[in-house]
C-alpha cells in the first residue's frame, strides 16, 4: 500500500512503453498478483489448526480481518492508549538516524546522478522513499518518549532503505565518476576503486555490527521462560501477557513439549472469538463458562471459578476488575497466584517463597542484554518478586529487611529508577 503511489507514478509516467507492448501491462499484472502469494499461505496454514494461529484466518471473514489488521486497528499501528501519541518531528528524526552516513551521502550523490540521467527513477524513489519513510512514520501513532516504542517503530525502517538501495548504487557510479575526474591518471582503475571502496564498506559494517547482530549464545529468554514454568504448579492455569512472556512460553510447550500440564492463556488475545475457540481445540480440559471474554460475564473469574481443582497464576497482569473483592494477588516469585480472599500469607511465608525462587532463578545480567530490545523487560520481571517483598517490609516497617530487598531488586535491574526513590525515602538509622 505504501509503495503503491510511487508504482501508479511509474506507470503513468511510462504509459506509453506499457500500451505498446501489451506484454507488459500482463507482467505488471503479474507481478501485483505475485506479492500477494504469500497470503494465500495464511489460508494452508490455518487450515491446520498450529499452535501459534493468530487470527485463523481459515474463514473469510477472519482472513479479511487478519490483512487489515482489525485486531490492531484498521489504519493505526498500535491500539494500546499508554503507546499512542508523541511527536511526529520525533518519529521521523530517529527514521532519519536509522541512516548512517556512508547510507546517507551515498544515496543523495544518487539522487543527484539519478536526477541527470533516468528522472523518471528519481521521482519514483523519492515518492516511494516518502511514503514508506517520513509520511508513513510521521502518520503511525506510537508514542517514542514510552521505553521501548522505538524498538517497535525501527522495524519499519527496514522498507524505505531498500528504497534507497539502488539510489547508493547510483551514488557509487557518481563517486567513481568525481574520483575519474580528480584523479585522470586512474580513470581505468576508478570502477575497481570504487567497487573495492563498497566492498569493504561493507564487510566493515559486517565486522562492526556482528557482536550486536550475533544471538547464538543468548538464551535469555528461554531461561526466562524455564523460570515462569518452574514457579507454576502441577497443572496450572496460567494467563500471560506481553510478548517477552507469551512467546517463550509457547514456544517450550509447542517446540519442545516443555511441561504440557500447564495450560497458557494469552491475555490480549482472550477477548476475540477466534482464540477462544483454539483454546477449546487445544484444551479440552480447560472449562470456558463464556463465548465472549469482555470483563463482565465473560472474566478472569468467570474462568477461575469454572475451573476450581487448577491453581492459577498471572504473569504481566497487574490487577483485573472482576476479581476485586473476591480474590487477590499473592506474589510467589516471578509469577504471581490467585487466591481467595479467605487466604492469609504472613510476611515471613512471602519473604521465604521468593528467596526460596529468586536462589534458583538464571535472570541475565545487565550486561548482557540487549537494552533496547524486550529483553529489557526480562529484567524488570526478574526484579519484581524482590521489589514486592521489599514494599510489604517497608509497609510494615520493617526498614531494614526492605533495604535489603530493595537492594537485591536494584542489583537485578539497574534501570528501575523507582528503586532509588524507595531507598532514599527509608530512614538511614534503621
Amino acid at each position: 500500500m505504501l509503495l503503491g503511489p510511487a508504482a501508479l507514478f511509474l506507470m503513468w509516467s511510462r504509459r506509453k512503453e506499457l500500451l505498446a507492448r501489451p506484454i507488459m501491462l500482463v507482467a505488471v499484472a503479474a507481478a501485483f498478483a505475485g506479492g500477494l502469494l504469500p497470503y494465500c499461505y495464511l489460508l494452508w496454514a490455518a487450515a491446520r489448526h498450529p499452535v501459534m494461529n493468530f487470527g485463523d484466518p481459515s474463514t473469510l471473514s477472519n482472513f479479511l480481518a487478519v490483512i487489515t489488521r482489525k485486531h490492531f486497528g484498521t489504519g493505526q499501528l498500535i491500539n494500546a492508549p499508554k503507546y499512542m501519541g508523541g511527536s511526529p518531528v520525533d518519529r521521523v528524526a530517529a527514521m532519519g538516524a536509522s541512516l548512517t552516513i556512508p547510507m546517507a551521502i551515498l544515496s543523495v550523490l544518487g539522487a543527484v546522478q539519478a536526477y541527470r540521467r533516468l528522472r523518471w527513477y528519481f521521482w519514483f524513489s523519492a515518492i516511494a522513499f516518502a511514503f514508506t519513510g517520513p509520511i508513513f512514520v510521521a502518520y503511525a501513532n506510537i508514542n517514542l518518549s514510552v521505553p521501548l516504542t522505538s524498538f517497535v517503530l525501527e522495524r519499519f525502517y527496514l522498507l524505505p532503505q531498500v528504497v534507497i538501495a539502488p539510489l547508493m548504487a547510483f551514488g557509487i557510479l557518481a563517486a567513481t565518476e568525481l574520483f575519474a575526474a580528480m584523479v585522470p591518471a586512474l580513470r581505468p582503475q576508478a570502477t575497481a576503486v570504487a567497487a573495492s571502496g563498497a566492498i569493504v564498506t561493507v564487510l566493515a559494517g559486517a565486522i562492526m555490527n556482528y557482536r550486536e547482530v550475533d544471538q547464538s549464545k543468548n538464551h535469555a529468554a528461554r531461561r526466562f521462560a524455564e523460570d515462569i514454568l518452574a514457579t507454576v504448579e502441577q497443572g496450572s492455569i496460567l494467563v500471560a501477557n506481553g510478548d517477552e512472556v507469551i512467546n517463550p512460553l509457547v514456544y517450550l510447550q509447542a517446540v519442545e513439549g516443555y511441561r504440557p500440564d500447564v495450560t497458557v492463556l494469552e491475555l490480549p488475545l482472550l477477548p476475540t472469538d477466534w482464540y477462544l475457540s483454539q483454546l477449546r481445540r487445544r484444551y479440552p480440559n480447560l472449562v470456558i463458562p463464556f463465548d465472549h471474554f469482555d470483563g463482565q460475564s465473560g472474566s478472569l473469574r468467570a474462568l477461575i471459578e469454572a475451573n476450581p481443582s487448577r491453581p492459577t497464576a498471572v504473569i504481566g497482569v497487574d490487577s483485573d476488575d472482576s476479581l476485586r473483592g473476591n480474590h487477590w494477588f499473592y506474589r510467589r516469585g516471578l509469577v504471581s497466584v490467585v487466591e481467595p480472599m479467605s487466604r492469609d500469607v504472613k510476611l515471613d511465608e512471602l519473604m521465604a517463597d521468593n528467596q526460596r525462587f529468586l536462589s534458583l532463578y538464571r535472570p541475565p545480567l545487565p550486561t548482557d542484554i540487549k537494552s533496547r530490545s524486550l529483553e529489557l523487560t526480562i529484567l524488570s520481571h526478574y526484579a519484581m518478586p524482590a521489589l514486592v517483598v521489599a514494599g510489604q517490609c517497608e509497609q510494615l516497617g520493617y526498614y531494614r529487611d526492605a533495604r535489603a530487598w530493595y537492594e537485591r531488586a536494584l542489583l537485578l535491574d539497574p534501570s528501575l529508577s523507582e528503586i532509588r526513590v524507595a531507598l532514599a525515602r527509608l530512614p538511614a538509622d534503621q
